[in-house]
C-alpha cells in the first residue's frame, strides 16, 4: 500500500512540474518573441489565418473555441493593425472571408522565425549530454501527447 502511495505521489510530482514547465516555456517564448505587444488570442488568430482562401468569421470562431460575437473585437483589432483583412467570399459573396494582408503574413514569418532563433539558441548552450536528455523527454512528451 506504501509503494502505491509514493508512485501516486511522484506522479502528483511530475504532473505539478510539467505544468510549471510548459507555462514557464510559453511565458519565456512570449516574452522573448513579442509580435507587435499583441495578445495570445490576437497571436492565435494570425496563426489560424495563415491558411491558403482564409476562414469566415465562423469557420475561425469554431476553431477558436469561442462564439463569432466574441470574436469580432479580436478581429477588428488585427483588421486597424493592418494585419488582417476583410474580402467577400468568392464562391458565395454573401459571405466575408478573413485573411492576412502581407504585413500579417510578414508578422506571422517573424515570429516563427523568432521562435527558432530564440529556441536554437537556448539550446545551443546545452551540453552534449543534456541534449540527448532533452531529446529523450521529448520523445517521452511526443509519445502521452498522442
Amino acid at each position: 500500500m506504501e509503494d502505491k502511495d509514493n508512485q501516486q505521489q511522484e506522479i502528483d510530482k511530475l504532473v505539478n512540474e510539467l505544468h510549471d514547465v510548459v507555462r514557464q516555456l510559453l511565458r519565456l517564448m512570449r516574452q522573448e518573441v513579442s509580435l507587435y505587444d499583441l495578445s495570445m488570442s490576437q497571436v492565435s488568430v494570425i496563426a489560424k489565418l495563415d491558411v491558403p482562401g482564409g476562414l469566415t468569421g465562423a469557420e475561425l470562431a469554431r476553431a477558436e473555441g469561442v462564439k463569432p460575437q466574441s470574436m469580432s473585437s479580436t478581429v477588428a483589432s488585427l483588421e486597424k493593425l493592418g494585419l488582417i483583412q476583410r474580402q467577400p467570399d468568392p464562391a458565395d459573396g454573401r459571405r466575408i472571408v478573413l485573411s492576412l494582408t502581407e504585413a500579417g503574413l510578414e508578422a506571422r514569418r517573424n515570429r516563427l522565425a523568432a521562435k527558432q532563433v530564440w529556441l536554437h539558441s537556448v539550446i545551443e548552450q546545452l551540453s552534449p549530454a543534456e541534449r540527448q536528455e532533452l531529446k529523450r523527454g521529448l520523445e517521452l512528451l511526443g509519445r502521452i501527447s498522442r
